[in-house]
Parts: C-alpha cells; sequence; structure tokens
C-alpha cells in the first residue's frame, strides 16, 4: 500500500513541477484562462502531495518521492519551455 502512495506523491510533484512551468509559457503568450485552469490543477497536486507527507513527516520514502518528483517535475518544464521558444537558424 505505501508504494502506491510513493508513486502517488512522485506523480503529482512531476505533474505540478512541469504544469508550473507550462502555465508561465501560456500566460506570456497571452492565454490567462489557460494560465489560470493549469494553476488549478498545480494546486490541487500541491495540496494533496504535501498534505499526505505533512501528515506523517517522518516516513523518509515520501519526502524523497517528493524531492525527486520535484527534481523530475522541473527537468521536464525546463525540456518543454526549451522546445517552446523558437529557434532562429542563421541562412
Amino acid at each position: 500500500m505505501n508504494i502506491i502512495i510513493y508513486i502517488f506523491i512522485f506523480i503529482a510533484k512531476i505533474i505540478e513541477n512541469t504544469l508550473s512551468t507550462l502555465r508561465i509559457i501560456v500566460i506570456a503568450k497571452g492565454k490567462k484562462l489557460l494560465g489560470a485552469f493549469l494553476n488549478l490543477i498545480v494546486c490541487t497536486c500541491w495540496l494533496i502531495s504535501t498534505s499526505i507527507i505533512i501528515t506523517n513527516i517522518n516516513d523518509w520514502f515520501k519526502i524523497i518521492s517528493y524531492i525527486f518528483g520535484s527534481f523530475i517535475g522541473s527537468y521536464l518544464g525546463s525540456y518543454i519551455y526549451e522546445k517552446s521558444i523558437p529557434h532562429h537558424t542563421n541562412s
């Protein structure tokens, strides 16, 4: 049962961090409503994953799942951001 909780925390943090970056991109492109919707998902992921950890802060596997999910989510968000910037070629 605990492994499911760890996987859930890990995936929730990946979704949260990745969508946070995507939210910034869409808001910068003027899509405020989509940005607000993405923020709703980000906030929900954060609230649920954080509350699971806070209820038993002594479970190091929950903390590690949270940290590595955040790490992977930040990397994926950076990758998405990099792909969203048009590359100019000198020809």
